[in-house]
């Protein structure tokens, strides 16, 4: 058991997790972190009860196929091979006086459902979570938060065979982790440095990495302030810092990779760029909350709220392919 010092870091994902959250090509997945965009939706609920509902909304209709209330989750990833999707998240209801009140122990548990939302299963107290290549295993961060001081108890890393619903203990420590596509490993991102879980040979090793999130061919990785905003990049092979042109390295509170070595980087709901890190050039410039990424069509799903757009008479849904056809 390993106390963490960390002011933000359970708050992190918010501005990085953008996984597939669609289960066909027009149904997304809504939950708390699109609260902006529920909000549109259900103008006559209660702001408090929008984030405690979870929503499948058909992007071409502009219709609302389900909501469940009470099933407060986020970080939505979608395994279209098991046709199931996972979160973190809780279930919650309202007490005698009307209050909002979590349903279940644990300080954020990991969530296995159905496409309709029902739960399948549930593990308490995940705080980070991540799918392997094939959608088929999730390795996942068991841990608390002390007394609801900025502290964080790290109990131990484990991979989670989705098909059979058994865990198995890989570490005992870390505070964020990644299963990386280039190599098939797990990275696990701990204040004594990065660690990498060899899944092949099953050991657990530290690297002389900054961070856990790679590109897809491996070449680039980048290491995001886990207090406040920001992020460096760094070259696979030599550690050496990537320096970008006109970007304000330190500013931005959104990341994503994307196709080979692509990079969306900039403001949660505000300006994003699409950087090729190879040769440092901007592929595309855009705005708004990336509120989901379709695998099956390649396609970037984006809400602008006319609070944020003073310019737009309603708030909009915008979308691309990317890559472009």
């Amino acid at each position: 058991m390993k106390i963490i010092i960390l002011f933000l870091s359970l708050c992190f994902h918010l501005y990085c997790f953008c996984q597939t959250n669609f289960i066909n090509d027009s149904v997304a997945i809504l939950g708390a972190d699109n609260t902006l965009m529920l909000r549109e939706i259900f103008p006559d609920i209660n702001l408090h009860e929008i984030p405690y509902s979870a929503v499948l909304y058909n992007v071409n209709s502009g219709m609302v196929e389900k909501t469940v209330p009470g099933l407060n989750i986020n970080h939505v990833d979608v395994s279209n091979n098991l046709n199931i999707l996972s979160a973190l998240g809780n279930e919650v209801e309202k007490d005698s006086n009307g209050h909002i009140k979590i349903r279940r122990p644990g300080h954020e548990g990991l969530l296995i459902l159905s496409c309709d939302l029902r739960i399948l299963s549930s593990i308490d107290s995940v705080t980070a979570y991540s799918w392997d290549n094939n959608k088929e295993s999730i390795v996942y961060i068991k841990g608390y938060r002390l007394q609801e001081k900025p502290m964080f108890v790290s109990t131990g890393v484990y991979i989670l065979n989705v098909k059979d619903n058994k865990s198995e203990k890989i570490g005992d420590f870390g505070f964020d982790v990644s299963w990386q596509i280039y190599d098939n490993n797990i990275y696990i991102k701990d204040t004594n440095g990065v660690f990498v879980y060899d899944t092949k040979l099953r050991t657990l090793t530290k690297t002389e990495y900054w961070g856990i999130y790679f590109s897809a061919d491996g070449i680039f990785y980048l290491n995001p302030a886990y207090e406040g905003a920001g992020i460096d990049i760094y070259k696979t092979q030599s550690n050496e810092i990537v320096k970008i042109d006109n970007l304000d390295s330190k500013n931005p509170s959104f990341f994503k990779w994307i196709g080979k070595d692509e990079l969306i980087i900039g403001d949660v709901i505000l300006e994003k760029k699409i950087i090729k890190i190879s040769n440092r050039k901007i592929q595309k410039t855009f705005s708004g909350k990336i509120f989901g990424y379709n695998s099956r069509t390649v396609e970037i799903y984006v809400y602008k709220d006319k609070r944020f757009f003073k310019e737009l008479a309603d708030s909009k849904i915008e979308k691309f392919k990317y890559p472009s056809e």
